[in-house]
């Protein structure tokens, strides 16, 4: 898909005028979104920080995909989590009020083996495994960081 360079940028005294991404309830710029994020702005926040730091992204790109890849963090036994919540259980790990990623899921909601179940005894550490292996390849490590 080719895209017209002025048109994608714009011109207003040698700066890019913002535009509207196509699936995204904010005006998109090439600047980091702001720091102080909410259950209802995380996910466009995050849309924002990957086309911010990717600029070979035309910024109209559909970001429907990303957004649904984030905003859906791995399920457990069927439970959604919220990427907010995971958020901030991960900035709490950061500063050690949280000591482990098995502390970290169990936090999240992720429910303990239930033997009856028939369910490994591994369950929460494996949901931790993948949770931080999604967080390293997804591109989703860098915004936690915000």
């Amino acid at each position: 898909m080719q895209h017209n360079a002025s048109a994608i940028q714009g011109q207003n005294n040698g700066f890019p005028n913002p535009i509207h991404a196509p699936n995204s309830s904010i005006t998109l710029e090439r600047s980091l979104p702001p720091r102080e994020v909410n259950e209802a702005t995380i996910c466009d926040a995050y849309i924002q920080f990957i086309l911010c730091c990717n600029p070979s992204i035309p910024l109209d790109v559909d970001s429907l995909e990303l957004k649904k890849g984030f905003c859906n963090p791995p399920k457990s036994d069927g439970k959604s989590f919220s990427p907010f919540r995971l958020y901030e259980l991960i900035s709490r790990l950061e500063i050690n009020e949280i000591k482990t990623w098995t502390q970290l899921v169990i936090e999240l909601g992720v429910e303990l083996p239930d033997a009856a179940k028939n369910q490994s005894s591994q369950k929460v550490q494996q949901y931790a495994v993948r949770l931080k292996v999604i967080l390293t390849f997804s591109d989703v490590s860098p915004v936690i960081s915000l």
